[in-house]
């Protein structure tokens, strides 16, 4: 999963630390997004979010600070 924050990119891993932030719908074509990633997305803190199948080269993105 990539997202995309004030025009740059970043890679979104499917953990942080010990917590799940997103994972395949039980249908397989939807993503639910959780905790912290859930709330910046509702927050509008992303221009978009996708998904890049191989090997993504980004920096991971910074931790969401509720202000």
């Amino acid at each position: 999963m990539v997202v995309t924050e004030n025009g740059m990119d970043a890679d979104m891993p499917k953990m942080l630390g010990n917590d799940a932030v997103w994972n395949l719908g039980a249908d397989g074509a939807t993503v639910n997004l959780t905790g912290p990633l859930c709330d910046a997305a509702k927050a509008g803190k992303y221009q978009k979010i996708t998904f890049v199948y191989g090997c993504v080269q980004l920096p991971p993105p910074k931790p969401f600070v509720p202000s």
